[in-house]
C-alpha cells in the first residue's frame, strides 16, 4: 500500500487515485469477469444501492468489493463523489459495467470485475 490521500471532499483513499491515466494498464481480455444473471438480479442494478466504504489499490487503481465481486475503477473517480457515504449502484450497459452515483445520475464510472 502506498499511503493515504485526502481529497477535497475530506474523504481518504488508500493508495493513489487514478491521476488521469484512464483505462491504462487494464485490459478487457483475460481479466474481465461477468456477473451471473442470478447474482446481478440479487445485488446489482438501479434498485441495489451500496457505498464502497474503503477503496484499496489494485495494480495502481482504486478497487472495492461488493456483492461477492471485486471491482476496479477504469475511469477516474469524480471529485464530487463521496465513496464512503453516497449511494451507488452498478449496472450493465452496452456490454460494460458502470458505477453510478444516485446523487449525480448524469455521471458514471466504468468498472471491471477482477476478483
Amino acid at each position: 500500500m502506498q499511503g493515504r490521500e485526502t481529497h477535497e471532499n475530506g474523504r481518504t483513499y488508500e493508495g493513489h487515485p487514478e491521476n488521469g491515466q484512464q483505462r491504462a494498464g487494464l485490459t478487457h481480455e483475460g481479466e474481465q469477469r461477468r456477473i451471473s444473471d442470478t447474482d446481478f438480479h440479487a445485488h446489482f442494478g438501479r434498485e441495489h444501492h451500496f457505498a464502497p466504504r474503503v477503496l484499496q489499490p489494485y495494480q495502481g487503481k482504486p478497487s472495492f468489493a461488493y456483492g461477492g465481486y471485486t471491482f476496479v475503477l477504469v475511469d477516474a473517480w469524480p471529485s464530487q463523489w463521496v465513496y464512503d457515504d453516497d449511494d451507488y449502484y452498478i449496472d450493465y450497459v452496452d456490454g460494460e459495467y458502470w458505477m453510478y452515483n444516485v446523487l449525480y445520475p448524469g455521471a458514471r464510472v466504468m468498472v471491471m470485475i477482477v476478483g
